[in-house]
């Protein structure tokens, strides 16, 4: 059994959410959290200064799980799906910020050389609980799942971003099997007239 290692971020302005998750891609429900952390800006800074210090403690965090293994897989970053950005409550420089954030977090992994994936909310949900879920029902499935304590809820959202990574990249390499198989070996069933 291969162990992956993936990254779920929750990307944020305020409060970004973090967790290394550990596991078998056929079987990411049962894998562990490793590493996690919360990256905090002072919002009494400006959005430059703010977005810096996003960047820096960001890369501070990839150093540290550096220590744990030679080796991140990917990461997977949590991305607004189109129905949130067309019909959002939040404000346009809440969005801005938002997309400012993930801007910032997309670099400093692409500077530490780690690939990413942006994967949706509703797919992070239905990874766990279903695309309709509430928090707090996707947080106590993870607890079921012994992949989260109960403590901070933007870590819960973390694990939940990095399973559904898991998800995708188990589908892809499936279709990528799939796509290697030689049409010979494939049985096509024609139905019968």
């Amino acid at each position: 059994m291969t162990r992956t290692l993936i990254l779920g971020c929750d990307a944020a302005l305020r409060r970004t959410g973090l967790a290394l998750l550990s596991c078998d891609l056929n079987h990411p429900t049962e894998g562990q959290v490793i590493h996690s952390g919360i990256i905090s800006t002072n919002e009494r800074h400006n959005r430059a200064n703010r977005l810096r210090d996003l960047h820096d403690q960001m890369g501070a965090f990839l150093d540290v799980i550096g220590l744990f293994s030679d080796r991140t897989d990917f990461a997977a970053v949590e991305a607004p799906g189109p129905w949130a950005r067309a019909h959002g409550k939040s404000s346009q420089m809440t969005v801005e910020a938002l997309a400012q954030a993930r801007a910032v977090i997309l670099l400093a992994l692409a500077q530490h050389g780690i690939a990413a994936m942006e994967v949706t909310t509703s797919r992070a949900k239905q990874s766990v609980a279903g695309p309709h879920a509430t928090k707090e029902t996707v947080q106590k499935q993870l607890k079921l799942l012994g992949l989260y304590d109960g403590g901070d809820p933007d870590i819960a959202d973390a694990v939940t971003v990095a399973l559904a990574g898991a998800g995708v990249q188990y589908q892809d390499a499936i279709l990528s099997r799939a796509a290697r198989t030689p049409a010979r070996y494939i049985k096509i069933r024609r139905k019968e007239q």
